[in-house]
Parts: C-alpha cells; structure tokens; sequence
C-alpha cells in the first residue's frame, strides 16, 4: 500500500531535508576553488565601458560582500495613502468553511 500523500513510505529514507546534492557540492567546491580569481575579474568587470557590465558586476559584488537590501513594499490606497488593517479575534463575521478539530 502507498503511503498517504505527504507522508514518506520509509521514515528517514532519502536525502536529509536542506543537504545539498552532490551536483551543487561539486559546483560549490569549483567555486570556492577559484573564488578569489572569480572576485579579482568581478572587480575587473565593474570598471567596465559598457556600463551595464560595470552595474551587473557591481551588484553581484555589493549582493555578496554586503548581502542583498531589503526590498520594501508600500502598500496603499488609490489616493496613495496608507493602508490600515484592524485585526479582531473573536466569533467569524461568515460562516466559516473550514471546519473546527
């Protein structure tokens, strides 16, 4: 019999959850291996003429050494102003389609 959706047939079998393949290991390693080289043309590269070579350089450069920015989202109204939620806890305004355990 098949186990139910969701559910392993053998508990502990496969690959343990967040390891790396060994394809991205090896990919990895080659990386590593040339990472300094890789940062050296990488600064090469942001003192590019073509000045979308010199952006992509410098953002993969900023991206790693610094980590990625936060994107922030804004959300408002048509008129842009903001939004305001009001969160009640107690008895649902509809009935419900989920039902309760």
């Amino acid at each position: 019999m098949a186990a139910p959706k969701g559910h392993k047939a053998y508990p502990g079998a496969g690959r343990p959850k967040g390891s790396s393949n060994k394809a991205v290991a090896d990919i990895r390693a080659a990386c590593q291996e040339h990472g300094e080289a890789l940062v050296l043309r990488l600064v090469q590269l942001s003192n590019s003429i073509d000045g979308a070579t010199a952006i992509g350089a410098c953002k993969v450069l900023l991206a790693y050494g610094y980590g990625k920015p936060t994107e922030h989202i804004k959300l408002s109204d048509p008129n842009d102003k903001p939004l305001h939620f009001t969160l009640t806890m107690g008895e649902p305004l509809h009935d419900d389609p989920l039902p309760t355990a």
